[in-house]
């Protein structure tokens, strides 16, 4: 069987590759601050600090694979805690590099369209990355160590992912749903523009990318583009909900918000030819996340 190391196992994206992890492997799920709460099949379960960690048992398992998923993903708290940022998405992807190397693992790294200035859109992976804010910029120089320093890697950038979160923080689609059933005010941008991608398919493809020839940079996201006000507009016409509840309103309503792109869509024509994973649109994605 593969043998894969799976970081941030606990969080959104790492409980859908759990799910959806092929039966001929078996995975080490990290997990530093989330526990799990249910014992996982074909799965052990280690708890790590990626900032100063004991590598010994991940040496001992010697993986073929390492799929690094976590990350300190929140813009506002890297903007607040730049050290702690740089440690977690940079340093700690340095570390495990390093780990990779030794073993000759696999390496899959989940970066973020957040490291464009979203000046264009339709972004393609020759396009250079121009970060406006602090997470974006731990994950570009995340980047570019890893494709630097390490062939058999990728670097794949992700957009805004949607589904049912388990154990953790509710994604923006699965929380807007929630309040809008209940009857709430949305408020929602109409200024910043993304490929939301089913959190599914997302590890479906990297699921897929384990096995492929495939090494580099690769843009995968949704089939269509959307501000947030567009998802919400979506999500009520999807389940019948009330538009009159989605309050249209610009980013820069808050002075003190971290500075995030306008437009940071990605063009996926190539993950589209390289993978079998459907790259659905918003709609069909909503009925498979939420149906």
């Amino acid at each position: 069987m593969k043998r894969v190391l799976l970081t941030g196992a606990s969080g959104f994206l790492g409980r859908y590759l759990l799910k959806e992890m092929p039966s001929n492997v078996k995975i080490l799920a990290q997990f530093n601050t989330q526990p799990f709460s249910e014992t996982i099949s074909n799965a052990q379960i280690i708890q790590l600090d990626l900032i100063n960690p004991d590598w010994k048992e991940i040496l001992d398992y010697n993986p073929d694979v390492i799929i690094h998923t976590a990350a300190m993903t929140s813009v506002d708290e890297c903007e607040k805690n730049q050290g702690l940022a740089r440690n977690i998405n940079f340093e700690g992807t340095k570390r495990l590099l390093e780990i990779a190397e030794k073993n000759n693992s696999r390496f899959i790294f989940t970066s973020t369209d957040m490291v464009f200035d979203g000046e264009k859109g339709n972004y393609s992976e020759s396009d250079p990355a121009n970060p406006l804010n602090f997470y974006g910029k731990t994950k570009t120089m995340a980047e570019n160590y890893i494709l630097q320093n390490y062939q058999n890697s990728v670097v794949l950038r992700t957009s805004l992912l949607y589904g049912i979160a388990y154990n953790c923080k509710p994604s923006f689609t699965q929380k807007t749903l929630e309040d809008l059933r209940s009857g709430k005010k949305i408020f929602a941008f109409t200024d910043q523009i993304r490929n939301p991608l089913p959190v599914s398919s997302l590890a479906r493809a990297i699921w897929e990318l384990v096995v492929l020839d495939f090494t580099g940079m690769l843009h995968i996201g949704g089939g269509q583009n959307f501000s947030r006000y567009d998802m919400a507009v979506k999500l009520c016409r999807q389940f019948n909900l009330s538009e009159k509840l989605i309050v249209p309103i610009l980013s820069n309503t808050d002075s003190n918000m971290v500075l995030r792109p306008k437009n940071c869509s990605m063009n996926i024509s190539l993950a589209k030819s390289l993978l079998k994973t459907d790259l659905v649109d918003f709609e069909m994605g909503l009925g498979l996340a939420f149906e």
